[in-house]
C-alpha cells in the first residue's frame, strides 16, 4: 500500500523524488504557476506578471483574485473556507500576496 502524504505539496515533492518514472507518470502531476521570479520581469505587480505568464502559455490558477482592500481579502478567504472541498484538487489553504513587487521586497 502507498503511504499517505501530510499535504499536497509533500505528495508532489515525494512523487518527483521517485526513481521509477512510470510510477511518477501514474500520479498525473501538473504545474500551475503562482508567481514569476527574476531580475527583469514584465511588470512591477504580482498579478500582471501572472497574466503575462498565462499569455505566454503557462497554466495559472483561474481562482486568483486581485483584491483592492483587506475586506475583499477576508471575503476571498471566507469563500474558499466554504468552497475548498469542491475543488478537483487538494489545497493547503489561501496564499495572500502584496501585489506591488517593490512593497513585497
Amino acid at each position: 500500500a502507498e503511504r499517505l502524504f501530510k499535504n499536497p505539496r509533500n505528495a508532489a515533492s515525494g512523487s518527483l523524488k521517485l526513481q521509477n518514472s512510470s510510477e511518477v507518470a501514474k500520479r498525473k502531476l501538473d504545474c500551475i504557476l503562482y508567481s514569476l521570479q527574476g531580475e527583469t520581469l514584465p511588470a512591477n505587480s504580482h498579478y500582471d506578471n501572472l497574466l503575462a505568464a498565462f499569455h505566454w502559455g503557462f497554466k495559472t490558477s483561474k481562482h486568483t483574485k486581485l483584491c483592492q482592500n483587506l475586506a475583499q481579502v477576508m471575503q476571498f478567504i471566507d469563500f474558499w473556507e466554504q468552497e475548498r472541498d469542491k475543488l478537483p484538487f487538494d489545497i493547503d489553504g489561501i496564499v495572500v500576496k502584496v501585489n506591488e513587487l517593490d512593497a513585497q521586497r
